[in-house]
């Protein structure tokens, strides 16, 4: 297997904390380095970094402190702004923006709602079932999505069949088993306009709040376009 150059950086944040970047050369860096090679000899060393992951909820201890790790996400920001920009539609925008957030914080679906008068509507839903969903109309009190509305803040559910905000008429409709959702309200100019959510990361993983982050970059880029377009009428 090859090595990755020492100056490889890896994000790391001791649990509850912003994080920072750290150097290959790091001891945390020997947890992530094998999943971050795309070498096909990995396999071995991938298998064990994920039970580790497993076992350790992404975290590791160094010099006393739990720490949680995971590569460094460069910011694309700039780029999905373009891209958002450039879109023809509303829908051509709303499914730009959710492309992009789960390439930054991969799940298993996903859907932007946008306000639409007195309902939370589905514009774009993707994932297994998810485009089932497009057009279906909610009242905007409703769900997680509707709590994200309503708080105007990012909101991780980690057991939806726990959770009081959580709808369970969607996973009814769809057949769709939803075990972790991350929903993000998409504010311009302190006015609410929609919701990113993302349900089940991957791999047995759990939304963060660092995740929560990207996303509301994102978020952000797609609440200024449809601002822009509204008030052009």
């Amino acid at each position: 297997m090859s090595r990755r150059p020492r100056n490889q950086a890896f994000w790391v944040a001791r649990q509850g904390e912003e994080g920072r970047a750290v150097l290959a050369g790091h001891p945390l860096s020997a947890l992530v380095e094998a999943v971050l090679s795309g070498d096909d000899d990995a396999a071995p060393e991938i298998a064990q970094f994920e039970a580790r992951r497993r076992d350790e909820g992404w975290s590791a201890s160094v010099d006393g402190a739990l720490w949680t790790v995971r590569p460094h996400r460069p910011d694309t920001t700039d780029g999905v702004r373009r891209g958002i920009e450039g879109a023809s539609d509303v829908r051509a925008a709303c499914a730009r923006a959710l492309k992009a957030a789960r390439e930054a914080v991969p799940s298993d679906s996903g859907a932007v709602l946008l306000l639409e008068g007195r309902y939370l509507q589905f514009v774009v839903a993707d994932g297994p079932e998810g485009p089932s969903l497009e057009g279906v109309r909610l009242p905007p009190t409703t769900g997680v999505a509707g709590y994200a509305v309503q708080t105007q803040r990012p909101q991780i559910v980690g057991d939806p069949g726990r959770h009081p905000r959580h709808y369970a008429a969607i996973d009814a409709i769809t057949g769709y088993a939803t075990r972790q959702i991350l929903a993000v309200p998409a504010v311009a100019g302190g006015v609410v306009l929609g919701v990113i959510e993302l349900m089940n990361p991957p791999g047995g993983r759990r939304f963060e709040p660092s995740d929560a982050e990207v996303v509301e970059r994102y978020a952000r880029v797609l609440a200024d376009w449809l601002a822009r377009r509204r008030r052009r009428g």
